[in-house]
């Protein structure tokens, strides 16, 4: 499985500014998980959605 690339740092820093606290956080498309640890600085918890089979096996087996 291969990640997607990361968003340059000025459009990556403007993604994630300002997000409120919250208790659950959705990510639609969760690839391989590289945006979780951003995800976790503003939620408990993260509901994925991925449909690849192959991402899917990759976030389970590490995230789980």
């Amino acid at each position: 499985m291969i990640p997607a690339p990361p968003d340059p740092p000025e459009l990556d820093d403007a993604l994630w500014a300002d997000f409120p606290q919250t208790h659950l956080a959705f990510d639609i498309g969760a690839n391989a998980g590289q945006t979780f640890g951003k995800i976790l600085s503003f939620a408990s918890e993260i509901l994925a959605f991925e449909p690849f089979p192959e991402s899917v096996t990759y976030l389970e087996e590490t995230f789980s």
